[in-house]
């Protein structure tokens, strides 16, 4: 078990705190402007000054992250920031957010976010304010996925550190769509998640990576609760899973397995990739036999 040898609260203070600007943000879009000409766009700014959270979780263990910005509004305008912290994989390549946070989209609770808006509509010359916000939300679990996005992706990386990442948005993808403006985006920070050796207490806990071949004293004899989710999935029980059964990428995670006639089995074209790529032999007509 890994042992901490540092403080259970961190704090994270950036030398040269992130500063994006988004002065091109188009009214009605997160900004509006009493600009009389109509001719000017907004001007919207954010820094990241600081932030606060526990130096390490359990996978999905609700975690409190503290976190103040810097928010600007130009002459004559009001801005609405959409702000927005998450727990990513260090190795996901996500560069915009605010697409799926849980504002945007409520199944990911791995985010939180929250509206403000800097109003200098009145105003003469800039305005500027320090906020700070309580982001409240959960460390990533074996089964914690993108909920709306349009394929597989998961945000389980196994135990060890992920990313704390900050954004600041004009709003979410889903409703300015191609006018998406992206004012802050930090990923410096870093959150240990690590996973119990729970595994021996009679408890099933997939979300600890607990499975039948992993830990078959808490979850070999699982099968027959109802609901099909993992550990009692068609993989391993499928005679009780059989009946009632939608296969989807929720319970049958894509690429290693696929959706076939309403059943999870396993998807042999990437297995068949992943071993031509490590052995260089081009692997036609093998049989694979399924996964009990």
């Amino acid at each position: 078990m890994r042992k901490l040898t540092i403080p259970i609260m961190v704090l994270l203070l950036l030398a040269t705190p992130m500063f994006v600007s988004a002065a091109d943000i188009p009214r009605g879009y997160g900004c509006e402007t009493s600009d009389p000409t109509g001719a000017l766009a907004c001007t919207c700014e954010a820094t990241l000054l600081n932030a606060y959270y526990n130096s390490e979780v359990n996978p999905g263990e609700s975690a409190r992250i503290v976190a103040t910005f810097k928010l600007l509004a130009g002459n004559l305008d009001r801005c609405r920031f959409l702000l927005e912290s998450s727990i990513l994989p260090t190795t996901s390549t996500l560069s915009v957010i605010s697409a799926t946070g849980p504002i945007c989209c409520v199944e990911n609770d791995n985010y939180a976010a929250a509206y403000y808006t800097l109003d200098n509509l009145y105003g003469v010359g800039q305005k500027t304010e320090e906020v700070t916000v309580n982001f409240y939300l959960n460390a990533p679990t074996q089964s914690s996925i993108d909920h709306c996005a349009d394929y597989y992706r998961t945000y389980w990386a196994g135990q060890g550190y992920y990313d704390v990442a900050f954004g600041v948005y004009n709003g979410c993808k889903k409703d300015v769509g191609s006018k998406l403006k992206t004012i802050l985006y930090n990923r410096n920070n870093k959150i240990y998640v690590e996973v119990p050796d729970s595994c021996g207490n009679g408890v099933c806990e997939p979300n600890y990576g607990e499975t039948p071949e992993m830990c078959p004293e808490d979850c070999v004899d699982t099968c027959g609760i109802p609901g099909c989710q993992m550990p009692n999935d068609p993989i391993y029980c499928p005679e009780q899973c059989k009946d009632g059964y939608v296969c989807s990428s929720a319970n049958c995670p894509f690429p290693f397995y696929m959706c076939a006639g309403n059943a999870c089995v396993l998807n042999y074209t990437t297995i068949y990739v992943i071993i031509g790529t490590i052995t260089g032999v081009v692997i036609v007509g093998v049989y694979l036999k399924r996964r009990k």
